[in-house]
């Protein structure tokens, strides 16, 4: 599920008595409320045992959430299942796939929050105390359920024990992924490798596991950044945190952009300074419908979706636009100084505001792009032939256009031409609103055939769209979720399962899918017409391409020996040290029998390393690597990296020293390695050795 299951659950305090998830809640359950085959139904009872009042004169607060489904796929349990782990929920959950509650309480919209209240002999006995409808009055929750608890609580009403209730085992840690398998991946784009090269590369929001993943075609993984666990932290990739990343842009061949979903930002990956940092966004959710604010001061509300497009009055001038889906509508980041946009005013380099949607959850189309009004807005895409934007406009279940020469929002497929109506979906192929499209989350323009490639998420299906024509078919899919790949000259024959984004290569003529629940990336070939997954692997340290410095070799006793191995690694005039990235060097003990007494640590010109290596038989050779990890920049400001490998060799011999004492020297240029070693007999001559030029 998107922004309905997931995002408004992340706004409800653990406090409250009973809520609405998607639709609408209460402690007391009708008799007609099925919860079989619903995952999280043995926890809901539980939850309603203790409500119902097991322990008298006491009781416990806690919080339900009730799911009355407004699409077709939203009322499998399955689905429902794949929300509740993507988002990290451990509450129970009801599916009120019937819309029992829903129609019984009478609830208006989503969410609805109900606070309840069931003290058996001296109060409320299933009561509603408190109501609130909306996604923007959430502000008046904690501070109504503070004195709801202060009151009862006086009143000797309220138990503040816990309820001993347990985890249900699917949501458990054990669930989740490890290593570089991919949790719910919401979005892939397709850039080219930042080195200088022409291969292509991946970039995944692995959106689960809270990272974003690059990796080459053939699925080799180039670096993560982020995860396991969410937070919001800018620095180096190990230190970078992000919370459900979804949209993602190749902003520079080395720059990524990410649409940085659960916590409002916009976040900047450097893939050669190794570094993430914040471009706009507080962290915290905003409500502000019109913005402006520069960078980090500006809130924003779940931003899905990112497109880079030429500015609307100078051309060479770009802009991010951003699928704002918490607010409805399509905002602009100015990543230099703008003039005038739809005749609006001049924006400073680092403004972010709205340039489409009135903030109202509606399927209009206008003129005007600002009265325009879309409904959680999820996917961008943008067609330099006709110089507009299209939009998986989630909600109304339909593609729109954004004219970056007019501003004006219109119709492809889907939806109703009532801009209230966001109920008219289906699995249609067709012309225009005659097609049924459930919930798209992604879009993709091919320039290659001229295609809008459409992931209809809550269909399971990839569809194609000629947005000239407004014809609207299906590519591939069934209709029903799984994970079956292969030809698909059948298109039925394939299953996908919630697919949430998608791109195509760089020369059109494949496309990448976020086969989101299916926890993997597709690779469509249009012209062989066949789909299989990429599967992503690491490939081990020990296979990495290394520049090979000098070996050195060192002889020692059988009967084991003390190393202090002193290296001098020099960096010619040619390269410098790229600014702020993480320079470091690693040792790799190749066999055992050595240990050192640190194996990891940030780059010096000039270092000393300590060995104990323990006896061994003569002839006997043990070997250690030290890598050192570094990010240069040269002449020409192409900046990589290059992993120096030093190789030292200890062999034991029978007269070898119980104590060494090792110097080495290398210089790294363009030319290659200029190396020097030496066995030394005290620290003075080693400080000396190194003043040799």
């Amino acid at each position: 599920m998107q922004t309905r299951l997931g995002l408004a659950l992340q706004h409800v305090g653990s406090v409250v008595m009973a809520c609405t998830q998607s639709r609408s809640g209460r402690d007391v359950l009708p008799r007609q409320l099925s919860l079989t085959d619903c995952p999280e139904a043995s926890v809901a009872r539980t939850y309603h045992g203790r409500l119902r009042g097991s322990h008298k004169q006491k009781c416990y607060a806690c919080r339900v959430g009730v799911h009355s489904a407004k699409f077709d796929n939203e009322k499998d349990s399955n689905n429902i299942r794949a929300a509740v782990q993507r988002y990290g929920i451990t509450h129970p959950v009801l599916n009120d796939c019937d819309a029992v509650l829903w129609n019984d309480l009478g609830v208006p919209c989503w969410p609805t929050l109900f606070v309840l209240g069931y003290f058996p002999s001296t109060g409320p006995k299933g009561e509603v105390l408190f109501v609130l409808m909306g996604e923007r009055n959430i502000g008046e929750l904690p501070q109504f359920v503070k004195f709801a608890l202060d009151f009862f609580s006086t009143a000797g009403q309220l138990d503040h024990e816990p309820l001993p209730l347990a985890e249900n085992g699917h949501l458990g840690a054990a669930d989740k992924q490890t290593g570089f398998a991919l949790r719910f991946p919401g979005k892939v784009v397709c850039g080219y490798k930042y080195q200088g090269d022409l291969k292509e590369l991946l970039a995944i929001s692995d959106t689960g596991n809270h990272r974003v993943v690059f990796a080459g075609t053939s699925g080799q993984i180039e670096a993560v950044v982020g995860g396991p666990e969410p937070g919001f932290a800018d620095g180096s990739f190990s230190e970078a945190k992000f919370n459900s990343p979804q949209g993602l842009l190749f902003y520079k061949p080395h720059m990524i952009l990410v649409a940085d979903t659960l916590n409002h930002a916009i976040r900047e990956i450097d893939l050669t300074c190794k570094q993430v940092k914040t471009l706009s966004g507080t962290g915290s959710q905003g409500s502000d419908l019109v913005g402006g604010g520069n960078l980090r001061n500006q809130a924003l509300s779940s931003p899905w979706d990112l497109v880079l497009v030429p500015g609307m009055v100078d051309r060479e001038i770009q802009l991010i636009l951003i699928a704002m889906a918490g607010s409805h509508q399509v905002w602009a980041f100015c990543s230099a100084a703008a003039p005038q946009i739809w005749k609006g005013k001049f924006r400073l380099a680092g403004d972010c505001f709205a340039v489409a949607g009135s903030g109202k959850e509606e399927n209009r189309n206008n003129t005007y792009p600002l009265s325009a009004g879309f409904a959680q807005p999820s996917g961008l895409t943008y067609c330099p032939l006709k110089e507009v934007v299209y939009i998986a406009d989630s909600e109304s279940s339909s593609i729109r256009q954004l004219s970056l020469t007019t501003g004006k929002v219109s119709s492809i497929v889907g939806g109703d031409i009532d801009p209230h109506n966001l109920f008219c979906f289906g699995d249609v192929d067709g012309v225009g609103t005659a097609a049924k499209l459930q919930h798209p989350l992604g879009v993709a323009w091919n320039e290659r055939d001229s295609l809008l490639y459409v992931a209809d998420s809550y269909n399971h299906k990839l569809k194609a769209v000629n947005a000239e024509a407004k014809l609207c078919s299906t590519v591939l899919g069934s209709g029903t979720h799984g994970n079956l790949c292969g030809s698909y000259n059948n298109p039925s024959d394939i299953q996908l399962n919630e697919p949430g984004g998608l791109c195509t290569s760089r020369d059109g003529k494949k496309l990448y899918i976020s086969d989101t629940n299916n926890h993997c990336i597709k690779v469509v070939c249009l012209e062989d017409k066949k789909i299989d997954q990429l599967e992503l692997f690491e490939v081990p340290y020990a296979q990495k391409v290394f520049h090979t410095l000098l070996p050195c070799e060192v002889c020692v006793s059988i009967e084991g020996c003390s190393i202090h191995l002193t290296v001098d690694l020099i960096i010619s005039n040619e390269y410098s040290l790229t600014p702020s990235a993480p320079q470091k060097w690693v040792a790799w003990i190749a066999n055992t029998g050595v240990t050192m007494t640190s194996r990891v640590g940030k780059y010096q010109q000039c270092m000393t390393f300590s060995m104990q290596v323990s006896p061994g038989r003569v002839g006997v050779v043990r070997t250690v690597n030290i890598d050192y990890v570094l990010y240069l920049c040269c002449e020409t400001d192409l900046c990589t990296q290059k992993v120096l490998r030093l190789p030292v060799r200890l062999v034991h011999e029978e007269c070898g020293p119980r104590e060494v004492f090792h110097a080495v020297r290398h210089v790294y240029g363009e030319a290659g390695v200029s190396s020097e070693s030496k066995n030394l007999l005290t620290d003075t001559q080693i400080l000396e050795s190194l003043k040799i030029s």
